[in-house]
């Protein structure tokens, strides 16, 4: 709702002084003469665009720049400037129907005195005028929170790239000691993940088939670097590889279940990646076995846990009420559980 009225902003301004005028017309036909009414609404164009330039020009400077007092100045002369435009307006067609131009209207009957139409005008040219204010403050009030969540968006993205980077890199150094053509194996591999980090990592949006290539590579490697010592299982289904997802919003889970997975020599531990994609519903699992530590009880694993906590954020900030995360922790394996429902 916030989304739509953000960006039908001007198309509802449009729509309430069309209906404001409308009405006000069919007030004065009925009450005058075709051509009289016709004739007071064409008064009403200027007095249209000075209440657009004060809510859209000198009511949003003022909130950016902080002039507050300058604005109230504005806006009380601008009430009294159209409130004195109604009241000349009526006054001057009373005179045309007293000498005989239009033929006396029910309208006007009691409009005889200027000063009672000036001080009448004040207070619906005040409703109307605040108002149109307020749709202007709600218009800011939602930029504004719309341009924060969206650096948020960013500062926390950003927050994933260098711990993901640092990871990898290292797996690729270590193995570097040991095994050259396996790490150089490895590079090569995760230049195509540097790759979408860097062109479509800090993008809004990128298509599902590129998330889950990232994560198919990312799986490819640490499979690889543990070999026999963790069993991997991963199973993608998707009836549309096109749509379009937030990036990096998976990897946290994968990264650690392949981190605090169980590896023991005497017992292979197991990593199970489950990901369904349903017209606009994402369903994804993983699960992985336990290793000794607590996994987040100590303060090496601090990483983990704001990892996590920086997706819940993005969750909450991208998709609110609209998903649902369930972590648990059994005595064997650690259990992660995403849902989205309108992706």
């Amino acid at each position: 709702m916030k989304r739509l009225y953000s960006n039908n902003y001007w198309q509802i301004v449009f729509t309430a002084w069309a209906v404001i005028i409308l009405l006000l017309w069919i007030q004065y036909i009925y009450l005058s003469s075709f051509v009289a009414a016709t004739l007071l609404l064409i008064v009403h164009i200027p007095i249209v665009y000075l209440s657009v330039v004060l809510t859209n020009r000198w009511f949003p400077k003022a909130v950016h720049r902080k002039r507050l007092k300058l604005f109230i100045l504005q806006f009380a002369g601008t009430v009294l400037f159209i409130s004195l435009i109604l009241a000349l307006n009526f006054q001057l067609m009373k005179w045309a129907e007293t000498h005989g131009y239009f033929p006396e209207s029910i309208l006007l009957a009691n409009h005889t005195s200027f000063m009672l139409d000036f001080l009448f005008s004040i207070p619906s040219v005040l409703v109307i005028l605040f108002g149109f204010c307020g749709l202007r403050f709600s218009y800011e009030h939602i930029n504004l929170k719309k341009a924060h969540l969206e650096n948020q968006l960013q500062v926390l993205q950003s927050q994933i790239n260098p711990h993901f980077m640092f990871n990898v890199l290292n797996h690729i150094h270590t193995l570097m000691q040991t095994d050259v053509n396996m790490a150089s194996s490895l590079l090569l591999q995760y230049s195509d993940m540097l790759r979408f980090q860097l062109y479509k990592g800090k993008g809004e949006k990128v298509e599902l088939q590129e998330e889950i290539h990232f994560l198919q590579d990312f799986i490819e490697i640490e499979k690889i670097r543990w070999g026999k010592k963790i069993k991997v299982t991963a199973d993608w289904k998707a009836d549309c590889m096109s749509i379009k997802i937030p990036p990096l919003l998976l990897i946290t889970f994968v990264e650690n279940a392949f981190k605090y997975a169980s590896r023991t020599l005497s017992e292979q531990g197991f990593v199970t990646i489950s990901f369904q994609q349903q017209g606009t519903a994402i369903s994804f699992v993983v699960e992985n076995s336990k290793s000794i530590a607590p996994m987040y009880d100590k303060p090496k694993d601090r990483a983990t846990g704001i990892g996590l906590e920086n997706v819940r954020q993005r969750l909450n900030i991208l998709y609110g009420e609209n998903y649902q995360l369930n972590i648990q922790e059994t005595k064997d394996t650690y259990y992660s559980k995403l849902e989205i429902w309108h992706i």
